[in-house]
């Protein structure tokens, strides 16, 4: 995922009570779990703080993330989705908002201070084909877009037809995020939804996740 670190002050990064959900946040950029974006000076902070607050590793993981960041600004208008953390929020709240091309999950930092929030991007599909085919569309991507600092991998949890919205009810039922995509199951393009797809109709944000149908009667259709 791409996290978009927003109104952090330097009294923010020196605080103590964001330590943590800060360090969290760098250490899953280190092991390419997400990318960051911030200002510089977010950066700039964190390596050069004497107090001993933040370890030697994040300082490190704080001046890759900053090499990148042109790269990754870049990739941030190209992105359908992203994570806002803001730092004016105080608490573990979270909501969602609809930019009309993109979605943006908007939380605090404290929301990262239990490290499982940061673990690879969950993808919740039909089978093993679904998933091994984004698989291959995000390497593509990946590569054509030149993304020499970016790995792009992610979690699979495929819910075998039936049961994939029960699978992803179960993965937001703990506030994880998870995006869930499904094609339409059309038999013919003015056809009602069928299959799967039928039982995610309605609203596109539930909880912290957000689902995707797609305009095709199987993924493979495209």
């Amino acid at each position: 995922m791409l996290i978009n670190i927003e109104n952090a002050t330097e009294e923010n990064v020196l605080d103590s009570k964001f330590t943590t959900a800060i360090e969290n946040i760098l250490r899953a950029f280190a092991e390419r779990k997400h990318l960051i974006i911030a200002q510089k000076k977010f950066f700039n902070c964190i390596m050069e703080e004497k107090g001993g607050i933040y370890s030697m590793t994040s300082k490190n993981f704080a001046s890759e993330a900053l090499a990148g960041l042109i790269e990754y600004h870049a990739i941030l208008n190209q992105v359908s989705f992203y994570i806002s953390v803001d730092f004016t929020i105080h608490d573990t709240s979270f909501r969602w908002i609809d930019l009309g091309e993109k979605y943006k999950f908007i939380c605090g930092p404290l929301y990262f201070n239990d490290s499982s929030q940061l673990q690879k991007t969950k993808i919740v599909c039909e089978n093993p084909l679904d998933s091994d085919f984004f698989k291959i569309i995000a390497a593509f991507y990946a590569r054509n877009e030149h993304l020499s600092r970016c790995s792009i991998n992610f979690n699979v949890l495929n819910g075998g037809g039936g049961s994939t919205k029960d699978v992803f009810e179960r993965t937001i039922q703990n506030d994880e995020i998870a995006f869930c995509i499904v094609d339409n199951d059309k038999k013919h393009p003015q056809a009602p939804y069928g299959g799967t797809s039928s039982h995610f109709l309605g609203e596109k944000i539930k909880r912290s996740g957000l689902v995707e149908i797609l305009d095709v009667h199987e993924v493979e259709s495209l």
